[in-house]
């Protein structure tokens, strides 16, 4: 569990545990622009912060064979591609009633904007958040103000593969080297051989 220096004020009533866990994280969110990654392992479960589980996955055939560092065996027939699908230059944070919506926070990026044209997120926060506004705002468009770079590949496996970890490739042979999120993974069996095909976005 991470340390989360967000005050909490708001009481939950009647909402499942889940609910109170993924409101709160949101909240951090907001504040922070951390985002935190949830999963169960053996009954219990873990909350992390993106960008800190490092893993370095490796893959051994058999007990007389050395152990291979996976990364350095990364498939050629990889695909890559970029996006300004969800990238955001303005970011507006209101908030509303019955009655009314009002403009509390607004950030933006002009030269993005002119290079881009205007693509803007609005979001509404609630009465808790106002004095968080202009900080919400900065997170927002630091976090949506990005052009994706994904990659697919195909590796040896390593259970340790998984969604929400870091890797560090730095391979010369397909011309790949960097940070990079898991966003997700398949595992899988061929011919006795563990194999997973990932996701992943630099960071």
């Amino acid at each position: 569990m991470p340390n989360l220096s967000t005050n909490i004020n708001h009481i939950y009533f009647e909402n499942t545990i889940a609910e109170i866990i993924d409101d709160i994280l949101e909240q951090c969110n907001k504040e922070t622009g951390k985002i935190y990654y949830k999963e169960v392992l053996e009954d219990k479960l873990y909350i992390f912060e993106k960008g800190t589980k490092t893993i370095n996955p490796t893959y051994k055939m058999a007990v007389n064979v050395a152990t291979i560092n996976v990364l350095d065996e990364i498939e050629l027939n990889f695909s890559k591609g970029y996006s300004i699908a969800d990238l955001k230059n303005k970011v507006t944070i209101i908030t509303q009633n019955e009655k009314e919506a009002r403009v509390i926070a607004t950030k933006e990026d002009n030269k993005n904007i002119e290079k881009y044209g205007l693509l803007h997120h609005i979001e509404s926060v609630d009465e808790k958040d106002i004095n968080q506004a202009t900080n919400i705002a900065d997170n927002k468009l630091k976090e949506l103000n990005t052009i994706k770079e994904t990659l697919s590949l195909e590796l040896l496996g390593d259970i340790n593969i998984k969604a929400g970890r870091v890797l560090n490739i730095n391979n010369e042979d397909i011309g790949i080297s960097g940070k990079f999120n898991i966003i997700s993974s398949n595992h899988s069996i061929e011919n006795g051989v563990h194999k997973t095909s990932i996701e992943i976005e630099r960071f």
